[in-house]
């Protein structure tokens, strides 16, 4: 179930070319392999993220554990940076949700690199 003892997976994001918010969105569902017309918020990435975990059959090529590494952000305009500093902070809430309801963690977390 989504508490695990496999190997901490890496997701890494080049943030280098992105200049809105959606191309950060994009470079998520696409390393997930959501398709196309899957959401662009934080709302469905937190479904994709953390809650369709709990389901068997769950669509997501990548399972927890993993961490989501925002790399090269430096130059990210503010707006791009406050969306994923959203993002985070609204997982660490999810995730306190998720034990709550679920009685076990899921390990997802999300870090930005400069």
């Amino acid at each position: 179930m989504p508490q695990s003892h496999n190997t901490m997976r890496i997701v890494d994001l080049d943030a280098r070319h992105w200049t809105t918010a959606l191309d950060f969105y994009h470079a998520l569902n696409t390393a997930f392999g959501a398709p196309e017309s899957y959401g662009s918020n934080v709302n469905c990435l937190l479904e994709m993220l953390v809650w369709d975990h709990a389901f068997p059959n769950s669509p997501q090529k990548i399972s927890p554990p993993y961490t989501i590494r925002v790399h090269d952000s430096a130059a990210l305009p503010t707006h791009i940076l406050s969306e994923i500093d959203l993002l985070r902070n609204h997982l660490l809430k999810a995730r306190e949700e998720f034990r709550a309801r679920r009685g076990c963690d899921i390990e997802v977390t999300l870090d930005i690199l400069p």
